[in-house]
């Protein structure tokens, strides 16, 4: 089972619009706790969750999503994306980016990711780290770059090993770190932690900009209910290739543990 903000960050809505969803009665937590009020969702939700955001940029209402999502068969919801890209292609000068999100809502409609993913074991690594947390997919980007320009200049301007970031479910909100592979002693203010050696994982690699990272999560998790494995713990991405400079792709590793 997934928290609320693990399954926001893999169908790529926010936290705010999933309580919404849940109080229409769109997309339902599969439980919820009768003490806290958490949400927590199956994998094999994130389909639906892929399909009622593709209905709402083809501009239909919440009402009428509804009444699709309950009638409309997933093939014949494809149809009507397909038909929806053609229509924007003829409006590409103010309508790309527009465009483009259609584009990437309907790959992971129909599971066709690019992208190759293994299923694998992951070792145990020792980091140095600054941790943060948020509550929305949204404010990821906003907390994670300054904890790594904090962590760069606590080693005075040079990492000693490569770059890594974990993310893991706490309740609605999500605690995120960004770290370095350091056995060494941590400099001040800099704690350090183990991350355990994981027994399986699917693996994928990512190129591109880094602000497609959140895209790349979103095909994992496509991936992951397509094949029927279940999200456990904390997963990784580490940094192989860092460039930042717009002239060069990143070369990202996603690490999700599974079960």
């Amino acid at each position: 089972m997934l928290t609320i903000g693990e399954f926001a960050r893999l169908a790529g809505v926010s936290v705010r619009m999933l309580r919404h969803y849940d109080a229409l009665g769109l997309l339902v937590p599969a439980d919820v706790d009768r003490f806290t009020g958490y949400r927590r969702y199956r994998p094999d939700q994130l389909p639906r969750a892929h399909q009622l955001v593709a209905l709402k940029e083809l501009g239909f209402t919440l009402e009428q999503v509804g009444e699709l999502l309950d009638e409309t068969a997933a093939d014949q919801v494809r149809v009507l994306l397909e038909r929806r890209k053609q229509e924007l292609a003829g409006q590409i000068d103010r309508d790309q980016s527009r465009l483009a999100e259609v584009e990437r809502r309907l790959r992971l409609v129909k599971g066709d990711s690019q992208m190759q993913f293994t299923l694998t074991s992951l070792p145990e690594v020792r980091l140095t780290q600054l941790t943060g947390e948020v509550t929305e997919q949204s404010e990821i980007a906003g907390v994670i770059g300054p904890l790594f320009e904090r962590l760069v200049d606590a080693y005075d301007g040079r990492l000693p090993g490569r770059s890594v970031a974990w993310y893991a479910g706490d309740g609605e909100r999500l605690r995120l770190a960004a770290a370095v592979e350091d056995r060494g002693e941590a400099p001040a203010g800099v704690e350090t932690e183990t991350l355990p050696a994981v027994e399986r994982a699917v693996v994928t690699t990512y190129r591109g900009p880094i602000s497609g990272i959140g895209d790349a999560w979103q095909a994992l998790g496509a991936h992951l209910a397509e094949h029927g494995h279940q999200p456990t713990g904390t997963c990784r991405e580490i940094y192989l290739e860092i460039h930042l400079d717009g002239a060069h792709d990143e070369v990202v590793e996603l690490q999700q543990p599974v079960v």
